[in-house]
């Protein structure tokens, strides 16, 4: 996988992040994005550049497992909200540290089973980095990195879901209306103009004020 194509995946998952960080309207497809496409092209990584040894498949089940537990958790603090007749949903600062320590916590259990000589690949890369150089990370590295973190979003959704169908408020529709981050941004003009509601983060404070 060429450092072009590495970036822009990780330049797409932080976008992900930034929508939900700040609100978006709930879709169900969307949803599925992120994890189809990262589960895709990691797959794709790991068989072009001759599958995985015995270690770095039990690293990939380890690190799988507990990417998809914590993001199950990450899905039970996501706060789901009624905006403009539709579902909607924001990360909460829990929802961040989640996530943070979900990264951690994957790094952690890699490093380990590197320092263990589970996985030898894995051990060139921390030997590495403590010697102060970059690691030269493979496809095969790259892959199972991608599929941890499509598994992350896919355990997301396992909760996220059934919690949003649960709450009776219709998802928004495929090409309705702007919302979100990027909504905010283009509809700004407008919303100035006389309706503050078009911006994230002020209808709220409008709902809680009137409360």
């Amino acid at each position: 996988m060429s450092v072009t194509t590495v970036l822009v995946v990780g330049v797409v998952v932080v976008l992900v992040i930034a929508r939900r960080l700040y609100g978006e309207p709930l879709r169900g497809r969307r949803m599925l994005v992120a994890p189809v496409a990262e589960l895709a092209i990691g797959g794709y990584e790991i068989v072009t550049h001759g599958g995985l040894t015995g270690g770095e498949i039990v690293s990939l089940v380890v690190t799988g497992a507990l990417s998809l537990a914590l993001g199950a958790g990450r899905g039970a603090t996501v706060h789901l909200f009624e905006r403009r007749g539709y579902l909607w949903q924001r990360y909460r600062p829990l929802t961040f540290v989640v996530w943070v320590g979900a990264f951690a916590a994957r790094f952690g259990v890699r490093a380990l089973l590197a320092l263990l000589g589970v996985t030898s690949t894995a051990a060139l890369d921390v030997h590495a980095m403590t010697a102060g150089h970059h690691p030269a990370l493979s496809g095969g590295l790259i892959g199972t990195m991608l599929v941890t973190s499509a598994l992350g979003f896919a355990g997301e959704a396992m909760v996220l879901l059934p919690r949003a169908m649960a709450t009776g408020i219709p998802f928004a529709p495929a090409g309705s209306a702007r919302g979100g981050l990027l909504g905010a941004l283009l509809d700004t003009g407008t919303a100035r103009g006389g309706d503050p509601a078009k911006v994230g983060w002020s209808a709220d404070r409008r709902e809680r004020r009137r409360r």
